[in-house]
């Protein structure tokens, strides 16, 4: 009997195939999570059309579903297998969210809750093991020694596992959320989010006299309220001459799992923004840097090239090279914690302070804020030059120690 081929189609799951009368005909096969942790394979032939196949494998995968699902006794460490791939598969999840959920179940909740029922999860229980987590947690490197986590960590931990419930929800495992209410509300020294004038000054200074000309400018961007990766995934072809100033498309983001570039944040992430004064002017010598480096190593630049790219290699530094860098300052001004993000929250906290409207500013730095009615659209440009503007005379003091140690020239 001759070998038969099979040839994928554009619908998932679903292959072509002839027989040996020369007939043509369409084949189901596809792997689904069982209940035990393995994978079943679910294989049919001899659809006569593409239609009755994908109705078929939507049934089969239906069903699978329910069967798994539909066990009132499934456990937490059951349904978490079937809820990530699920995820993975739908493409809701970016590589960070992946990553970031992995480890909240791997180190807390899977340890406490593999085996337990979800229609067995009960609040009292939940509230107790919080509140272990916050005051006597045991660490796992140092067996009989305490390492309580922080308020923010648990509450990540939290939103994390109230996710995974509601998925339950849907999937009627349960018929509603019984870990509602909960409490984490410990009592810890308020932790350092923004700078003062001075420490700005100070840790742009030090960076400054401890950096190459386009570390600095990684580092001292910023400045203007934009997240480290929206710094770093700036493109040659998104820099572009407006006026005085310049206007920069933020439209990528470079993080430790997708050092390539991806999407940013949230669909109000993607913006526009206009940049004058001296942050234009670093700016501009950044591009005439990129181009310089570009040029030293014999590579033709292209729109689509990260600005922020290395002497020493040519290639874009990594993702955690801002991170570090800072880290390093702060231990030498003796400002810490010090990291890029903290110069996002002191843009918002002098914004503030200058009366600028919180509208213009949430644009300005693509901060999604569902009070706003406009939250989706993009300010004018006289809008955008306006928050450059203000922004600029806020940080008139900073600036001008940054162009003062003249190190940095157009």
């Amino acid at each position: 009997m001759a070998k038969i081929t099979y040839t994928k189609t554009k619908k998932e799951s679903v292959y072509s195939y002839e027989t040996g009368a020369g007939k043509k005909l369409y084949r189901v096969r596809f792997k689904k999570l069982m209940i035990n942790g393995k994978y079943k394979q679910i294989t049919k032939n001899s659809f006569k059309t593409i239609a009755e196949a994908v109705a078929y494998r939507d049934k089969a995968s239906k069903e699978a579903d329910k069967a798994l699902t539909g066990n009132s006794d499934i456990t937490v460490g059951e349904y978490y297998k079937q809820y990530r791939e699920r995820k993975i598969k739908a493409n809701e999840w970016s590589a960070d969210t992946q990553r970031g959920t992995q480890y909240y179940f791997d180190y807390l909740v899977l340890p406490h809750y593999a085996k337990t029922k979800i229609k067995a999860l009960n609040r009292a229980e939940y509230q107790t093991y919080i509140n272990y987590l916050l005051y006597d947690r045991e660490d796992p490197l140092r067996p009989g020694k305490t390492k309580p986590l922080c308020n923010a960590t648990v509450k990540v931990f939290n939103k994390v596992f109230q996710a995974f419930v509601k998925s339950a929800i849907a999937d009627e495992l349960i018929d509603h959320n019984r870990l509602i209410k909960i409490a984490i509300n410990k009592d810890e020294p308020r932790v350092k989010r923004d700078l003062t004038m001075d420490e700005l000054e100070r840790a742009l200074t030090d960076l400054k006299q401890h950096s190459t000309t386009m570390s600095f400018i990684m580092c001292y961007l910023p400045i203007l309220g934009m997240r480290r990766g929206e710094v770093i995934g700036l493109r040659y072809g998104d820099i572009t001459p407006s006026g005085p100033g310049l206007l920069a498309k933020v439209h990528r983001a470079r993080t430790t799992s997708k050092p390539d570039g991806t999407n940013v944040k949230t669909e109000s992430s993607y913006r526009t923004i206009y940049i004058d004064g001296e942050p234009a002017k670093q700016l501009k010598i950044a591009v005439k840097e990129f181009l310089r480096i570009k040029k030293m190593h014999k590579a033709i630049p292209h729109q689509k090239d990260f600005i922020f790219i290395s002497e020493r290699t040519g290639k874009p530094y990594h993702p955690n090279t801002m991170t570090v860098m800072y880290n390093r300052c702060g231990k030498r001004i003796g400002v810490w914690p010090l990291h890029p993000h903290m110069m996002r929250h002191t843009f918002a906290t002098q914004s503030a302070m200058a009366s600028i409207d919180s509208e213009l500013v949430s644009q300005y730095m693509g901060h999604k804020n569902l009070r706003m009615t406009n939250a989706y659209k993009e300010p004018t440009l006289e809008g955008k030059a306006r928050v450059a503007s203000v922004m600029s005379k806020q940080f008139e003091a900073v600036n001008r120690t940054v162009e003062n140690l003249g190190v940095n020239e157009v």
